[in-house]
């Protein structure tokens, strides 16, 4: 799904219309033992503000979901009535262009991001499968995290 929304993104900034803006969800739930991690649909109590609803999904990390959706929502009404999901409060977020892949990447401490998943996006683009790899991107970005803490390790 985020190679799809990284396409789209592509495309729409290159037809130099309105602003386009990218976000990726890093807040993964403690649902099932943090086994569901940000699974797809979690941005929906995030963005309408209704983590108090939402408990199937958010579990025990009401406190910290609620940070998240305070970001998101305010982000998400700042772009409905303005065009532009920046807000007095919120992190900077930038307009996508396809150079630098500027993501919003909500979590805990919301921040923009310089093309946050690079070194998946460009294992995938170079893979022959990648336009069928639906949910590859995040086992690999997962996969990478591990390595990348394995190799920081001092054991």
């Amino acid at each position: 799904m985020g190679a799809n929304a990284r396409t789209l993104a592509s495309r729409k900034a290159a037809q130099g219309g309105a602003p386009v803006y990218l976000y990726r969800m890093e807040w993964e739930t403690p649902i099932d033992s943090g086994r569901m991690r940000a699974h797809h649909g979690l941005d929906l109590p995030m963005v309408f503000d209704n983590v108090d609803k939402a408990s199937a999904m958010i579990g025990t990390g009401a406190a910290d979901a609620q940070r998240v959706a305070d970001a998101m929502s305010a982000a998400w009404l700042a772009f409905a009535r303005t065009g532009n999901p920046n807000a007095p409060g919120l992190a900077y977020w930038p307009p996508f262009d396809s150079k630098y892949q500027p993501t919003m990447v909500f979590n805990v401490n919301s921040r923009a991001v310089t093309d946050p998943i690079h070194d998946v996006r460009v294992l995938l683009e170079r893979a022959p499968e990648a336009p069928a790899c639906k949910q590859g991107e995040d086992t690999l970005v997962r996969l990478l995290q591990d390595m990348k803490e394995r190799n920081n390790d001092p054991e």
